[in-house]
């Protein structure tokens, strides 16, 4: 599922929901306006103006307990910067993922690396 806005063929707001272990546990993976970001953030259950991406910050990653987690961009994930950002904090939301089971985190597991590559994935093939 997106939420979008296009100008001149490039989304500038978008929002791309991820379905990870079932329908239990979802990433939300983010860019665009704050105004937009916000209303993204409220729609999963966070207070308006609690989610935003720092103005030095290629992304970053908000979960707040019982809420699905959300990656915020900076801009559409086409550089290697972005997508290097992306991987970085799809790592982040898989460790929260282990937490919100009630299990460690599995660095170097297949299935980390396997919830890791979909989140990635499924931005790539959605942006």
């Amino acid at each position: 599922m997106a939420k979008n806005k296009e100008q001149y063929g490039v989304e500038k707001n978008k929002a791309i929901i991820i379905d990870l272990l079932g329908s239990d546990y979802k990433a939300i993976v983010c860019w665009g306006s704050k105004k937009f970001v916000d209303g993204i953030a409220v729609e999963w259950g966070y207070k308006s103006g609690i989610v935003e991406i720092g103005d030095k910050d290629n992304a970053c990653i908000y979960n707040y307990h019982g809420l699905q987690s959300i990656i915020i961009l900076k801009e559409p994930p086409k550089t290697p910067l972005i997508i290097g950002a992306l991987a970085h904090e799809a790592d982040h939301l898989v460790d929260d993922i282990f937490e919100y089971i009630g299990e460690k985190p599995q660095l170097g597991s297949e299935i980390h690396a396997y919830l890791v590559a979909r989140i990635v994935e499924q931005t790539l093939k959605y942006s």
